[in-house]
């Protein structure tokens, strides 16, 4: 590995016997070669032509050349070819979380397999880039604000968002405020200002609905970019699966450096919903380093695996459906595997049973969702027998180093109580998101969450539900986010 230099030529000479090739050619760049930005812990996926240049067919290995810097790591692939037959190989590069910025040039080499003495190269920059600063934000519906006329902009609460564009050095950014537009019956287009800028994942779920009690939620139908803003499109559900019309709440956040650890990762395989081994993208992300894979281990079940020692799985997980079709999914069982984290996920439509679908997920330990230490957060799980649970302190935290009460209310219904993780200044107001979690089918929403009515105190409302569409006793996970404090 070198540091990047000037333009090279690479010219190809058709010499008779066995051989293979690879070409880095990009006309798009100023050197004429692959160039490549990536997060550093992140794993850049590089597609090249791979060619036969031989007069029988073969085999052609894919790989890299050369002695790597301690902390990276690459996969290859081959490829079975007739005689001057041209593929397209990939190539994974796995950047450490503590590489030092910069550019690094790195040596892409085509083998014959039969006879690995016949090999050429060419060379790709890859420019490794730390973690951004800690991107995230979030909004709700209030009021009526749900049922506004298709089409028409409306600025989601300002005392009920708040978003890292908030503390930008741009003024006029700093001012924007999250909207949405319904564009269908329980269908929106969130714009969350800023947060467009980085990578990252989101979520949504039904927001606060007192006196509407129904097994209904809200999953993404999609997440794209638009310039320097994140767009989510919204979908809400009744219980039934018939979409309505629903309050809603959504936050998204991007990698961020600190010292506990993260995990962001997209499913989205393209004709289906098989192996991604590994799973790369930009918005999937290991703060360990080491390679995240899914595995599918039957109809709308994954096992996700980030590999890395750093995890204790004590964490929050949060999973999302990224579909139009109805679904919903939430993490079966987090494990510590000792080299490894693994999540359990599983994904069911309307009526409960296993349904195969694209995702979102989120996971972080020891700081809030949003992975953002500087700011007040907490999360918990629940433990015990779900008709009397406790809350699991191992899988619980919180900035100020409580725990919440928890009391069952009814079959079902779960009233909890912090007594200080609330925001002291009331406003901006913060936001709760919850999901059912364990082997069970189940499902669960925040029915409404308070902490305006004595700041600094808050209180959350938890109803969960059976396939029947019943309230009904389940174990679940929660976090909290809120606004800075004011300095």
């Amino acid at each position: 590995m070198v540091q990047e230099a000037g333009p090279v030529t690479t010219a190809y000479f058709d010499v008779p016997g066995p051989g293979a090739a690879v070409d880095c050619f990009d006309r798009s760049t100023a050197t004429r070669r692959r160039d490549v930005q990536v997060i550093a812990g992140q794993t850049v996926a590089l597609r090249l032509p791979l060619q036969n240049t031989g007069e029988q067919a073969g085999a052609v290995g894919l790989g890299l050349a050369g002695q790597l810097e301690p902390g990276w790591s690459w996969s290859g692939s081959t490829a079975d070819l007739d005689a001057k037959a041209t593929t397209v190989g990939r190539l994974l590069i796995t950047t450490p979380a503590n590489a030092v910025p910069g550019a690094y040039r790195l040596w892409p080499q085509a083998t014959w397999l039969a006879d690995p003495q016949y090999t050429s190269r060419c060379d790709v920059t890859v420019r490794v880039v730390a973690p951004p600063a800690a991107s995230w934000g979030y909004a709700s519906t209030r009021a009526l604000q749900y049922q506004a006329p298709v089409g028409e902009e409306v600025t989601l609460d300002p005392s009920w968002q708040w978003g890292t564009w908030r503390r930008g050095d741009d003024p006029a950014q700093a001012a924007r405020h999250a909207t949405m537009v319904r564009t269908a019956t329980g269908r929106y287009t969130v714009t969350m200002p800023g947060l467009g800028a980085t990578p990252g994942v989101a979520h949504a779920g039904a927001g606060v609905s007192w006196g509407y009690t129904d097994a209904a939620w809200c999953q993404l139908d999609s997440v794209t970019r638009n310039d320097a803003d994140k767009l989510l499109d919204v979908a809400c559900f009744d219980g039934a699966g018939t979409a309505q019309n629903l309050p809603f709440a959504v936050w998204a956040s991007g990698p961020s450096p600190g010292a506990r650890p993260q995990l962001q990762a997209r499913y989205e395989a393209i004709g289906g919903f098989g192996n991604a081994v590994p799973l790369v993208n930009e918005d999937t992300f290991n703060s360990a380093s080491g390679p995240v894979e899914v595995r599918v281990i039957g109809e709308g079940r994954y096992e996700v695996t980030a590999a890395g020692s750093a995890y204790d799985a004590t964490g929050y997980a949060r999973i999302t459906a990224l579909n139009s079709a109805r679904a919903r999914c939430r993490p079966s069982g987090v494990e510590d595997t000792g080299t490894a984290l693994r999540i359990g996920v599983e994904c069911v439509g309307a009526d409960f049973r296993p349904r195969g679908t694209p995702w979102l997920l989120s996971y972080t330990e020891g700081v809030g969702a949003h992975h953002d230490p500087a700011v007040p957060a907490a999360y918990a799980s629940t433990t015990g027998d779900p008709a009397a649970p406790s809350i699991d302190t191992r899988h619980s935290w919180s900035s100020t180093g409580e725990s919440p009460t928890i009391a069952r209310t009814a079959p079902g219904v779960y009233d909890l109580n912090y007594q200080a993780v609330g925001n002291p200044y009331t406003y901006p107001a913060d936001l709760v998101d919850v999901t059912a979690v364990g082997p069970q089918a189940r499902s669960c929403r925040a029915l409404s969450w308070n902490s305006y009515s004595y700041p600094g105190r808050l209180r959350i409302v938890v109803h969960c539900y059976d396939a029947a569409r019943r309230p009904a006793d389940a174990h679940f996970a929660f976090a909290y986010l809120r606004a800075p404090d004011r300095p």
